[in-house]
C-alpha cells in the first residue's frame, strides 16, 4: 500500500490563466480580472495525506507534529454572493445552448465568481470543507503573495493531472462538477 500522494510539486493554476493558454476563449474581461496569482507552486516533501477511499492517514517525509484543526480553529464565513445577477447568468446559459446547437462548442465552463466575507482560520475552513464534501481530491496550501498571507483550500471530485515517472503515464479524470 502506498499513499495517494508522494513527495512532489503542487501547483495552483488560476481560472484566469486559461485566457493566456487559449486567447480565443470567450470570457468577460471585467468579471475575470485576476485577484489571485496566475500560478502558485510549492514543493512538498513532508506532509500528512488522508486517503478517503481507505480511511487511512499517511505521513510522507518527516512532517512536524500535526496541529489540531477541525474543532479548535474557528472561522466565520459570511453569506455567499454572486458577482452576477440571476438574470445575467440565465442569459449566458441561453447563449451557451445556442453555441452548442450551432456546433461552435461541445463543452463550456460557465463559471461565475462567488464572494463572502471571511475571518478566522483558513485551516478550520478547509477541515470543515473536507468533512462536509468528502471529495476525491483536496489540497491546502499556505503562501505569501507580495507579503500578503494567502491560503488555498481545494475540494474537488476531479483529478486534473497525475504523472507517474516510473511508467511515464499521465492520468486525468473528467473535468466539470467541481464544488
Amino acid at each position: 500500500n502506498t499513499p495517494p500522494f508522494a513527495a512532489g510539486w503542487l501547483y495552483s493554476l488560476s481560472y484566469e490563466l486559461g485566457a493566456i493558454f487559449e486567447p480565443a476563449a470567450r470570457h468577460n474581461e471585467d468579471m475575470w480580472k485576476p485577484t489571485w496569482p496566475l500560478m502558485v507552486s510549492q514543493r512538498v516533501d513532508d506532509a500528512y495525506i488522508f486517503d478517503h477511499a481507505r480511511n487511512v492517514w499517511w505521513a510522507i517525509g518527516e512532517p512536524p507534529a500535526p496541529e489540531p484543526v477541525a474543532n479548535d480553529e474557528r472561522f466565520a464565513l459570511g453569506a455567499l454572493a454572486s458577482d452576477m445577477e440571476q438574470t445575467g447568468y440565465m442569459q449566458r446559459v441561453q447563449r451557451v445552448l445556442e453555441y452548442i446547437r450551432a456546433g461552435d462548442v461541445y463543452q463550456v465552463n460557465l463559471a461565475h465568481r462567488m464572494r463572502a466575507s471571511f475571518a478566522g482560520s483558513p485551516r478550520g475552513l478547509f477541515a470543515k470543507m473536507m468533512q462536509a464534501a468528502q471529495p476525491w481530491m483536496g489540497a491546502f496550501m499556505e503562501f505569501e503573495d507580495s507579503d500578503v498571507p494567502c491560503a488555498l483550500a481545494s475540494a474537488s471530485p476531479e483529478l486534473f493531472i497525475d504523472y507517474d515517472p516510473a511508467t511515464r503515464r499521465v492520468t486525468t479524470r473528467p473535468m466539470k462538477g467541481t464544488r
